[in-house]
């Protein structure tokens, strides 16, 4: 698929009011539970999106891969909400709306 600039800031804007909610969830649960329920959220939020996100595919695995810590039961709950509260809020702290298709 192509990318073009629009679909670069269409992506920035719907995930800033879309999954940005999400992982702030995430930040903010103190119960791994609570998290893990938050987490969730964000494949389901992007799969009707994955068409014409010039990154989409690859965030909705990257979400999807994190909540599968808690789910696979290989990982410790307590390791697992750790790493899971980690990448929310490196998603957060990711730069936003440069135009560079590389960066969502």
């Amino acid at each position: 698929m192509a990318e073009y600039p629009g679909d670069v800031g269409r992506q920035a804007q719907f995930l800033g009011e879309e999954v940005d909610p999400i992982a702030q969830q995430v930040v903010d649960a103190a119960d791994p539970w609570k998290a893990y329920e938050a987490a969730i959220e964000a494949p389901g939020a992007l799969i009707n999106e994955l068409d014409w996100m010039p990154r989409g595919g690859l965030i909705y695995v990257a979400w999807a891969e994190l909540a599968d810590l808690y789910d696979a039961g290989k990982v410790p709950i307590g390791e697992a909400h750790a790493a899971l509260r980690q990448a929310a809020s490196d998603w957060l702290d990711r730069p936003v709306g440069t135009g560079d298709a590389s960066t969502v």
